[in-house]
């Protein structure tokens, strides 16, 4: 879920001077004079209740005396004070009078950075202000002072920079069409690249790196408001970052999800990124085993389907998805083990009565074993094979099969010349050893 960017200024600004940088508005000199010193001490509370009270106007009033009468007394003066008139600016419905609210914020702002040289934390709060009041109106100046300040604070940059930086790209590329393709995604990349420089920092330190990661989902979030996510676009711009970064399973997640919506998972990215999440601890379903296998079945990469087939397997929900899985190990295991592959039909049948698949593919067994059980003195013992693979084809309902296996079938007169009779049982010779009925084709 996409965060707020300001809940204050205030409670931004406060995150950059709370005790981070040295302040010079410590001068103490006030409490001397018993007198103004009374009347600091009460301007203070009454700051302090009118904020808790939202009386934003009275607290504006106290404040500005208290800059008026001690300007370096403490940082609060200012940081209050821009919080009072930006909440004043926020609730003004006259264009004139907040324009005047909004200016009252800035030059607090610009007296903070004279008086109390708090440079980095200030105008980092400022231009944070600036995006909120002026972006919708002026994108592009604003995302050139912003992209100016992340080049220069880089990791230091703030989370809610970074994503101003990212809601002004938005807004000067869909409302202004101040930004062409490729230099909306130089600013997204320089935005991702300062997020994941950040997590590893983190990593390395061993800190959370979870702020980091929301960070990075906020920034896609923004992306994928402004583009179409295709494969083009996956394969060129998520591509290059997972495979910078392939311990990323959110991107690799990302990136599964956009090219199986785009019906591109024959591109060998999605398959790296479904692996390398697979592998991790915590992604080991059988959906993604089983989507996996299968990718790798249909591309004929056997060594690869049939593992993650038979993990899928071990996960399967059901009887149903149990048989499906055993149909495909099935036809895998066929080139190698007709006999072991007939196990696994037959067991699929057991789990899904009336699997008219899995009797297709024993049929096609028995059809293609014609060579390998086709070496009987006996011609009609030869053709065998095929009269049972008919009886599987049957019941499979595949009549173009069984008219096709039923051509195969030996004709009366062969029959006579070897002493079977029609309609007689026979045992399948070589490794099929079952009974059937044999039958002619005339």
């Amino acid at each position: 879920m996409r965060r707020t960017i300001f809940t204050s200024v205030l409670a931004i600004f406060l995150t950059f001077a709370s005790g981070k940088v040295l302040s010079q508005c410590n001068d103490v000199k006030w409490k001397n004079d018993s007198t103004l010193s009374e009347s600091v001490r009460a301007k203070f509370q009454l700051v302090d209740n009118a904020l808790q009270a939202a009386a934003y106007r009275a607290a504006a009033n106290a404040l500005t005396w208290l800059l008026n009468n001690v300007p370096r007394a403490t940082s609060e003066i200012y940081t209050k004070g821009a919080f009072a008139f930006d909440k004043l600016a926020e609730r003004e419905k006259d264009k004139g009078r907040r324009k005047i609210q909004i200016d009252s914020m800035f030059l607090i702002y610009d007296l903070h950075l004279r008086n109390c040289g708090i440079t980095t934390a200030v105008s980092d709060a400022k231009a944070l202000a600036i995006y909120k009041y002026y972006s919708n109106s002026d994108p592009n100046r604003i995302l050139k002072m912003l992209d100016s300040l992340l080049t220069i604070r880089g990791n230091s940059a703030s989370n809610a920079m970074i994503i101003a930086y990212m809601e002004t790209v938005k807004k000067s590329f869909l409302k202004f069409h101040k930004l062409t393709d490729d230099e909306m995604l130089a600013y997204y990349n320089r935005a991702m690249r300062i997020a994941e420089s950040k997590q590893r920092a983190a990593r390395r330190s061993g800190q959370s790196q979870q702020e980091f990661l929301v960070l990075k989902d906020d920034i896609d979030a923004i992306l994928f408001s402004i583009v179409v996510i295709d494969c083009n676009f996956v394969k060129q711009n998520l591509g290059p970052r997972f495979r910078r970064y392939p311990n990323d399973l959110v991107l690799a997640k990302k990136i599964l999800s956009f090219m199986l919506q785009n019906q591109c998972i024959e591109d060998p990215l999605w398959l790296q990124a479904g692996e390398r999440l697979y592998k991790s601890n915590t992604e080991k379903d059988y959906s993604l085993a089983r989507t996996l296998g299968l990718r790798y079945f249909v591309t004929n990469n056997y060594a690869k389907a049939q593992p993650m087939l038979e993990e899928a397997l071990a996960r399967a929900p059901g009887d149903p998805e149990k048989a499906e899985l055993l149909l495909y190990l099935g036809r895998i295991r066929a080139k190698t083990d007709k006999s072991e592959a007939r196990k696994m039909f037959v067991e699929a049948i057991n789990l899904q009565k009336g699997y008219k698949e899995a009797y297709e593919r024993i049929g096609d067994l028995y059809f293609d074993s014609a060579d390998e059980c086709g070496k009987s003195a006996n011609p009609v013992d030869n053709l065998l094979v095929y009269i049972i693979a008919a009886s599987y084809y049957q019941r499979s309902g595949n009549d173009t099969k069984v008219s096709a296996a039923r051509k195969k079938f030996p004709t009366k007169a062969e029959l006579s010349q070897v002493g079977y009779a029609n309609g007689s049982q026979a045992l399948v010779p070589c490794w099929i050893q079952e009974m059937t009925t044999i039958r002619t084709r005339d």
